[in-house]
């Protein structure tokens, strides 16, 4: 698979480790450029012993994730730094430019996050990197396409692929991109991944 690549994008250090530690490991074995984007440090986790204060565990955590990332054959982590059970209080339209410049620099072939349901365990950081992830995508390919062709794309799509109804993703959508032609969606079990085609 010469000059393919995938973008993870996750709420918390060892979310790519996890999930999607497998997929990372095969598809970086075949050669695909891996990125893994991560909206939050860990601060809130458990500290076990490795830190003192919230800021130094997330230094921990970040630390653990490059490590596995080196292990899994990542070629790029990204940290954004907010606050881990926090991301609901950080502005959404701040970090999803953020996702936003990292798809129009590095223009994946695939991005994976989390499904709408946050991963099966509801948390509400992965709830949030979701919802962001998705619009981020939908924005990113705004380069190309107008708005009224978006729409009327938007109108042929299955229910699923509309999936959520309401209007700030319906506004997003409406923006679609990443300077690749079209997307589509797929949501199994606990992960979301939009295709660029």
């Amino acid at each position: 698979m010469p000059d393919r690549s995938l973008m993870f994008v996750f709420a918390h250090p060892d979310d790519e480790t996890f999930g999607p530690g497998g997929t990372i490991a095969r598809y970086a074995r075949e050669g695909v450029r891996i990125s893994v984007v991560i909206a939050t440090s860990g601060q809130a986790g458990r500290a076990g012993g490795f830190a003192s204060t919230p800021e130094e565990l997330g230094r921990v955590r970040e630390d653990e994730a490059r490590a596995a990332g080196r292990y899994l054959g990542v070629s790029t982590i990204h940290f954004f730094g907010y606050m881990d059970g926090k991301l609901d209080e950080a502005d959404e339209t701040e970090v999803e430019e953020k996702v936003v410049r990292l798809l129009r620099e590095e223009r994946p072939d695939v991005v994976v996050t989390f499904g709408p349901e946050g991963a099966g365990n509801e948390h509400r950081d992965h709830k949030r990197i979701s919802r962001i992830a998705t619009a981020a995508v939908a924005a990113a390919a705004g380069v190309l396409f107008g708005a009224s062709f978006v729409r009327s794309i938007a109108e042929k799509l299955p229910m699923a692929w509309r999936w959520p109804l309401s209007k700030s993703w319906k506004s997003s959508f409406v923006r679609l991109a990443t300077g690749r032609p079209f997307l589509s969606r797929t949501t199994t079990g606990t992960s979301t991944r939009l295709t660029l085609l």
